[in-house]
């Protein structure tokens, strides 16, 4: 493990990704992978990987070096806006390695959803959005679903969205919301 590698550990339903600043110690957004949302900040490698092992993600094509990736990253420290769909962990890595904020990990799901990530809905980072940060997530989901005015393969979409990390909340939302708003 080398300084600005690329870190994957695997957790329940994603991947969790992060920067190696050197030392043991990784720069991370906290978000969902503590359950609550946090700031991008500077944790041991350890306590990033949540004691599961912690891979070296190979970036042959990246437009920063490992101390330009570094650099990027601290740039942010603190930041505290973190969102599952539009600023995740992942999105903060691809940024620092990249310059763009992307997740293949949403892409994959979007593209299960039979959402192509091109035709990415706006209301289904409404519908995440509202969900992840509520302590009720499917009333959440449905309430803003039908402001929304959403298809049903949108409702679905986010659904399945919110099932990795939430859990059966995403299969309830679609449930409900498909009651509610598709009679």
């Amino acid at each position: 493990m080398r300084r600005g590698d690329h870190l994957v550990s695997l957790r329940t339903g994603y991947t969790h990704h992060g920067i190696y600043i050197g030392c043991g110690e990784v720069l991370h957004y906290s978000g969902f992978g503590d359950s609550v949302s946090g700031p991008i900040c500077r944790v041991s490698l350890d306590r990033f990987s949540g004691g599961k092992p912690a891979t070296v993600l190979s970036h042959p094509a990246a437009v920063y070096d490992a101390e330009e990736r570094i650099a990027r990253g601290y740039t942010r420290l603190g930041e505290n806006s973190y969102n599952l769909v539009t600023n995740n962990c992942e999105h903060f890595v691809s940024w620092c390695i990249y310059g763009v904020s992307t997740s293949q990990q949403i892409r994959n799901v979007l593209s299960a959803a039979g959402i192509p990530g091109t035709i990415f809905v706006p209301g289904i980072a409404a519908v995440i959005t509202a969900a992840s940060q509520s302590d009720e997530p499917i009333k959440a989901a449905v309430k803003v679903a039908g402001k929304e005015a959403m298809t049903s393969a949108a409702v679905i979409g986010a659904a399945t969205i919110i099932g990795g990390p939430i859990g059966l909340a995403g299969a309830a939302a679609v449930l409900a919301a498909k009651r509610m708003l598709f009679k």
